[in-house]
């Protein structure tokens, strides 16, 4: 058999490359799975099924934020629909929406457009597009960032892991209210739900 030239090298690279683009890995196929299992759970989940519906707030106008109250998901069941939400939402997770969202993209190019609107974003989030709730000094990412990293999942900042303080936490919710305040994180949570 004759050796093979340079350019048929690089057509046979081509080839491959393309082959291997169109193939996901292992790895890829593991965390797409992960995600819908995550999803999947997350939606099951006691506070998808009932107790979002009544999570709420009430004010008057002119009421200062003292004045406002609000009606929450007890502490277990927030916390117990957090743990399939964290996978989602860690940048490090393997099933982290983005990064499943960017592998849907790549081998199903021609599904962009519907990914895309699919993904959360703080632009797209209910909460960004809420009179009440605006101008905000905090993106609907930053406040669940801050309730997990203080509240639920980590101690606050280190230099691994968070971004925010247990100061941080108290500032914004004497910013915005405590009952606003918890009403906007649990409502972000379930934006990013509904929309992956």
């Amino acid at each position: 058999m004759p050796h093979p030239t340079g350019l048929q090298r690089v057509d046979r690279a081509k080839m491959l490359a393309q082959l291997l683009v169109g193939s996901p890995k292992q790895e890829e196929i593991d965390a797409i799975a992960h995600f819908v299992e995550a999803v999947q759970e997350l939606r099951s989940s006691p506070f998808f099924i009932e107790e979002f519906r009544k999570l709420g707030i009430r004010f008057r106008v002119g009421a200062s934020k003292g004045e406002i109250q609000g009606q929450f998901s007890s502490p277990d069941v927030v916390s117990g629909m957090l743990i399939p939400f964290r996978r989602l939402w860690q940048k490090g997770e393997p099933c982290f929406y983005h990064r499943v969202a960017n592998l849907l993209k790549r081998y199903v190019p021609q599904q962009i457009g519907w990914i895309d609107s699919f993904v959360f974003s703080d632009k797209t989030c209910a909460l960004s597009k809420w009179p009440l709730l605006t101008p905000q000094i905090l993106p609907p990412s930053d406040v669940i960032d801050l309730w997990l990293n203080t509240r639920y999942m980590h101690a606050g900042m280190s230099r691994r892991r968070g971004k925010f303080t247990r100061k941080d936490f108290e500032y914004h919710e004497k910013r915005m209210g405590k009952a606003l305040f918890e009403y906007y994180f649990q409502a972000a949570v379930h934006d990013v739900a509904v929309l992956t």
